[in-house]
């Protein structure tokens, strides 16, 4: 379940986005603001996947030879 929290707001933003039909209207801010956001939160899961994979192995590996 908390997988799809991502792919949810990332999905979210983009069909914001594509549902304006003047992209005159989003301009270069909102443009810029929304790659900013997507590159951050994508940075952010990576982050947050790579650590819990990292720190479930340790605790596992302790938990097997302790």
């Amino acid at each position: 379940m908390k997988m799809l929290i991502g792919p949810i707001v990332f999905l979210t933003i983009i069909g914001g986005i594509a549902g304006v039909a003047d992209l005159k209207k989003v301009g270069l801010t909102g443009i810029k603001a929304l790659t900013y956001f997507q590159i951050g939160t994508i940075v952010a899961m990576l982050t947050g996947l790579v650590a819990i994979n990292v720190f479930r192995q340790a605790t596992s590996r302790l938990s097997r030879y302790g």
